[in-house]
């Protein structure tokens, strides 16, 4: 997802004299806020992504890394003061802090916003955010060998509540004055706007990361090189600053050796650019490896592995003309190279088409473990569930960390009704990606449909604490609920998923289920209403709405509503029987019988539909067919104690008393203590013996 513009400031202090006298320490505090609770700040995709990349490089170079993922200002302002203290007066060691997140410039001063931020006005500044000052002076004054700044702060982004005074301050971060013997470097000029890229990490994060891990690189080498990859990226369009006032060579990481060249020009073959480009797509920054790609291809037109990974980087930008070029153009090159067949694979829109690529790449590649997958997920597609799942076998089995690949295979189990294996999938993605709020709700649903519903709502729970606008996970909640017979709690989900999507039409019908539910006739007939307004082609819907007029004994308006859900529907089971229902209730027997008819022949066990029938019959004084009904229910179920007591009124009136008494006894026998059926019993017992 792309974050708003950020800058990064970069500040060096000088090496002292004594450099190597001592062994190198090197410490980092490492700040990452995305996730602002305040609603004045946008929540930011990048931060923590940004950190805990960053994290990795440091500790990679030797570093002790202490990070703070969204930090309070107290938070922060304990961190950089720690911080300080580990490096206070240790003359070898090496300081490095990074932060991203929200940062703004006011009155010449650059400011980093705490995670809980409530700032009414920039003049609120000094107090409610972290001065970049701040951090300067406590570095400054820790009097260590070498520390490093970088800030990676929003750009752009401004609370609505500062828009009547947005012109009072410029844009971007302030320049800071340059301490001496250090190096202060912005991602683009002061007072401008940096870009950010598409990907995982922040354009000139992506680069500084890359240059940071370099081996033999001093630190001027390594801003050198992010600048000039930054502005060919860009097309010139963005132009890091950086001021230089320290000017001996240092290493973050290990010295090269005495007969290395200590600073090797860039390399610029095509394997070069290739393994950058790679580097980028693997960070999911498509547009700098569509830029690397392309100078590889420029430097060998005949660079298979190039126009693959090149394809793959367009086809994630939906640019898939070019991306199917490309595909065909690796293939044409090295017909026996995997990629290429992988490549066109993705791209396919025939199942089939896509799977026969893959085949071909997992020959000539077997222990490709994305493949596997994507074949999976053509099966699944094609709901072929059971190849699916042996895909996703083989892709866990040479990646047991791929959380999509768990997903896939949960999805597949579900489909499967094997809910089990499906909540140990999704478990299993939890561990994974422990804040992927999509899983979590798809666990929710598996626990649903094995009627589990205390977990089912825990998970949805986090699932909306994950992601409180996803209106599917209210529904669903609110559908787990109502099985409950909480419909009270249920209404306020349906309500809150209808809030976050006004079009919501499962969520007006679901609403309305509740407050039929309720009795609320009225609200639900207004919510089907709704729901019906939104989605003209919803049978249900009108079923719905039918029942709540039947409810109502407004059995015309129902037998309307039904009619239109046949219509739309024609095997609409449910509604047959409701408008026999209503027709019933009008004594329109006839009409009555063949919509009874009708849902029996849709579901031949459906026994309400065989009892109803019966109870038609039998106005119509047509006791065979009523008997034959009656004998219908109590085979599909031998526990219908109304079916038993219909049947001996029906041999009763046909003067059967002995088969009369049978049923009336065996209705006693399901329930020993209704009234009706001991009445019936004993009138019946009184017409046998003539009295």
């Amino acid at each position: 997802m792309k974050r708003l513009s950020y800058s990064f400031l970069v500040v060096f202090l000088m090496f002292l004299p004594c450099v190597g006298l001592f062994a190198q320490q090197k410490y980092a505090l490492v700040i990452g806020n995305g996730n602002y609770t305040s609603p004045d700040w946008k929540k930011l995709p990048n931060p923590a992504n940004d950190a805990a990349d960053m994290k990795d490089v440091l500790e990679s170079l030797g570093f002790q890394v202490d990070p703070v993922i969204n930090g309070n200002l107290d938070q922060m302002e304990r961190a950089v003061i720690n911080f300080r203290r580990k490096l206070n007066n240790t003359r070898n060691s090496y300081g490095f802090f990074f932060y991203a997140g929200h940062g703004v410039q006011h009155q010449g001063e650059n400011y980093l916003i705490p995670i809980d931020a409530n700032i009414p006005s920039r003049n609120s500044l000094s107090q409610r955010a972290l001065s970049v000052g701040f951090v300067l002076k406590e570095l400054e004054d820790a009097n260590n060998e070498l520390n490093i700044i970088v800030i990676d702060a929003c750009r752009e982004f401004l609370p609505d509540n500062w828009d009547r005074d947005r012109n009072s301050s410029a844009r971007g971060l302030a320049l800071v004055a340059v301490p001496k013997g250090s190096i202060v470097s912005f991602a683009t000029a002061a007072n401008s706007v940096a870009a950010d890229g598409e990907g995982r990490n922040g354009l000139y994060t992506s680069y500084l990361l890359k240059n940071l891990a370099v081996p033999g690189l001093d630190v001027n080498e390594v801003f050198r090189r992010t600048g000039s990859d930054v502005q060919r990226a860009t097309g010139g369009k963005q132009y890091p600053e950086t001021r230089n006032m320290y000017h001996e060579i240092a290493f973050l990481g290990p010295r090269p050796a005495s007969n290395t060249p200590a600073q090797p020009a860039p390399a610029n073959t095509a394997r070069d650019r290739f393994e950058k480009g790679k580097l980028f797509f693997d960070r999911k920054d498509y547009d700098i490896a569509i830029t690397e790609l392309n100078e590889a291809i420029r430097l060998d037109p005949d660079y298979a592995e190039a126009y693959a990974y090149r394809s793959r980087a367009y086809g994630e930008k939906n640019n898939n003309d070019q991306a199917l070029t490309d595909a065909n153009k690796a293939i044409q090159l090295n017909p026996q190279m995997g990629l290429g067949y992988l490549a066109r694979g993705r791209l396919q829109s025939d199942n089939d088409r896509a799977i026969a690529d893959y085949n071909q790449a997992i020959r000539l590649d077997p222990n490709d473990a994305d493949v596997y997958a994507l074949r999976g997920l053509a099966y699944y597609n094609k709901k072929d569930y059971d190849r699916a799942i042996a895909d996703c076998n083989q892709a866990i089995r040479l990646d047991p960390n791929d959380a999509d690949v768990y997903a896939l295979r949960g999805l597949a189990y579900s489909n499967k009704k094997d809910y089990d294996r499906a909540i140990a999938d999704y478990t299993a993605v939890i561990r994974l990606e422990p804040n992927d709020a999509d899983v979590y709700s798809l666990r929710g649903i598996a626990y649903h449909m094995k009627k589990d519903y205390d977990p089912a709502i825990a998970d949805y729970n986090q699932a909306i604490r994950l992601n409180p606008n996803d209106a599917n996970d209210y529904k669903n909640r609110g559908l787990a609920y109502s099985v409950k017979g909480d419909y009270d709690r249920a209404i306020a989900d349906y309500t809150e998923a209808i809030r976050l999507n006004p079009n919501f039409a499962t969520a007006y019908n679901n609403r309305g289920d509740a407050y039929r539910n309720k009795e609320d006739y009225d609200r639900a007939i207004a919510d089907y209403t709704a729901a019906i307004r939104l989605d003209p082609n919803d049978a249900d819907a009108y079923n719905s709405r039918g029942m709540v007029y039947l409810d109502k004994n407004d059995n015309d308006r129902a037998i309307a509503d039904y009619t239109a859900a046949i219509r739309l529907d024609p095997n609409h089971t449910k509604a047959y029987f409701a408008r026999g229902l209503a027709y019933h209730m009008k004594k329109d027997y006839d009409r009555a019988i063949a919509d009874y008819t009708a849902a029996i022949r849709v579901n031949p066990n459906d026994e309400e539909a065989y009892f109803f029938r019966g109870d038609a019959y039998g106005e119509k004084k047509d006791y065979d067919r009523a008997i034959a009904d009656y004998t219908a229910v109590i085979r599909l179920n031998p526990n219908y104690r109304n079916a038993y007591n219909r049947r001996g009124i029906a041999y009763y009136n046909k003067k059967d008393y002995n088969k009369a008494i049978a049923d009336f006894e065996a209705a006693l026998r399901i329930n020993p203590n209704d009234a009706r059926v001991k009445n019936n019993l004993e009138e019946a017992r009184k017409a046998k013996s003539g009295r």
